[in-house]
């Protein structure tokens, strides 16, 4: 059965109406009992409306509320950043290039495209290989910068194919030993204070300065939601739930302006019925209202 792009996109639409719907009900229980007793409140509404004004901008402050409108497109009017390192990159392969390849690789080498910052080697520096490079260099350009966050212990639980250099078990080799069932608390510290505190910090630094988008955690909760049944993506569900949400918040208060989207893979995974309800399951349990949406295909086609 071809499961296709549409049909995730629009899987995921539903879902984000269903948990916008399930924040809903308190309001709409509050409205209920204050429409009984309008006439006792009559009198002073013009007080009540002053004083619900100030508590909405309160929330806005704070960032509790909805943060972003479904309407508006961040990328819109804006220039797109291409990273010097992935033009030389590409400048390389275009070298040994003959044909239809070579054009299309030529085309390439002015297109946009997000990074990824899939070490923590890669967050300092002054080369458009790191972070803070990149958003130097945008800075200068007045460019949109797309950046993607990778880095979770146990990452890419059921491939092994781009495992990280965080674990919550490590074989003296250094490779993650994903059999271990047991607490990763160290392995989340690594996390948090390594990787995620630095990202943020680095966002912060541009905040206002350079418009970003950020990618969160490719493969992960994705990954976990169709592969529970094997034992290394079981064992790192609590990794992955925790150090995501520790992500969102993390970003949210250092950078607030900056465009977050969570990761859900691509049709082949989340367009089963019951892989996207342990998907939407997982994320009602994260701060989602501060994300702008949810990101496909980014590493999966």
């Amino acid at each position: 059965m071809d499961q296709t792009f549409d049909f995730i996109e629009e899987k995921l639409i539903e879902m984000h109406a269903k948990l916008a719907i399930l924040d809903g009900h308190k309001d709409e229980d509050t409205d209920e009992n204050t429409d009984t007793e309008e006439t006792e409140h009559e009198e002073t509404e013009d007080e009540d409306t002053e004083q619900e004004g100030t508590e909405t901008d309160t929330d806005e402050e704070d960032g509790d509320g909805e943060k972003w409108d479904g309407l508006v497109n961040p990328f819109e009017g804006k220039n797109l950043y291409v990273n010097p390192t992935y033009q030389d990159n590409l400048q390389f392969s275009i070298s040994t290039a003959s044909g239809a390849a070579k054009e299309n690789l030529e085309k390439m080498r002015d297109i946009s495209s997000a990074y990824w910052i899939d070490i923590k080697a890669k967050l300092h520096g002054d080369d458009t290989w790191s972070l803070e490079g990149i958003l130097n260099d945008a800075a200068e350009k007045g460019d949109m910068v797309t950046v993607i966050a990778y880095d979770l212990p146990n990452r890419d639980c059921a491939a092994d194919a781009s495992m990280g250099e965080m674990c919550c078990k490590y074989f003296e080799d250094g490779r993650c030993d994903y059999s271990f069932s047991g607490s990763c608390d160290a392995g989340l510290n690594e996390y948090k204070t390594d990787y995620i505190d630095k990202y943020a910090d680095i966002l912060g630094q541009f905040e206002g300065k350079v418009d970003i988008a950020l990618i969160i955690e490719p493969d992960s909760l994705p990954n976990m939601a169709t592969n529970m049944g094997i034992e290394a993506c079981a064992n790192s569900e609590q990794v992955y739930v925790e150090g995501i949400k520790y992500a969102i918040n993390a970003f949210a208060e250092k950078a607030p302006s900056v465009a977050m989207y969570l990761d859900a893979a691509h049709g082949g995974w989340l367009g089963w019925s019951e892989n996207i309800i342990k998907f939407a399951d997982t994320v009602k349990g994260l701060p989602y209202q501060k994300l702008r949406g949810f990101a496909t295909n980014v590493s999966n086609t």
